[in-house]
């Protein structure tokens, strides 16, 4: 949050609105997606799709 405020500290209270509306818009399709996933493919399915994405996750952060 305070990078977002960062970017213009006179506009604090609408970069963090728009900030944590995207924030709850995205983790709701993110559970969205991961209940269709665990339905198609299962538990185990799901749960190795999730580590994948979180080590391609932090692949890219190392850069």
């Amino acid at each position: 949050m305070s990078r977002v405020i960062a970017l213009d500290p006179a506009r604090s209270g609408s970069l963090s609105s728009v900030h944590m509306v995207g924030y709850f818009t995205i983790g709701a399709l993110g559970t969205a997606v991961a209940a269709l996933l665990l339905e198609a493919i299962g538990r185990q399915g799901a749960s190795l799709t999730a580590l994948g994405v979180l080590l391609l996750a932090a692949a890219l952060g190392r850069r």
